[in-house]
């Protein structure tokens, strides 16, 4: 593997050198490892919150369900007329 402009071996962007290349299994474990630190990062939603966020969802889900039937029902009365 070449050097890079400064002398030093390549960094991918996470900062790690880049000679796992070619070695699959080293490759895959430094991906998981990378992995399981970003998702200790993430801050996740509590249970209520995604409860609420679950309900509010399905009420608009089933508003706009019984908007375009509405309209799907209006529509197909209409042209019946027009096409009588």
């Amino acid at each position: 593997m070449g050097l890079s402009v400064n002398g030093k071996p390549p960094v991918s962007k996470t900062g790690t050198p880049r000679s796992n290349r070619g070695r699959p299994v080293q490759v895959i474990k430094q991906y998981l490892k990378e992995t399981l630190v970003e998702m200790k990062k993430v801050a996740w939603p509590d249970r209520r919150y995604i409860i609420v966020a679950t309900l509010i969802i399905l009420v608009l889900v089933c508003i706009t369900a019984v908007f375009v039937m509405a309209v799907d029902f209006a529509l197909a009365k209409i042209f019946g007329v027009l096409m009588r």
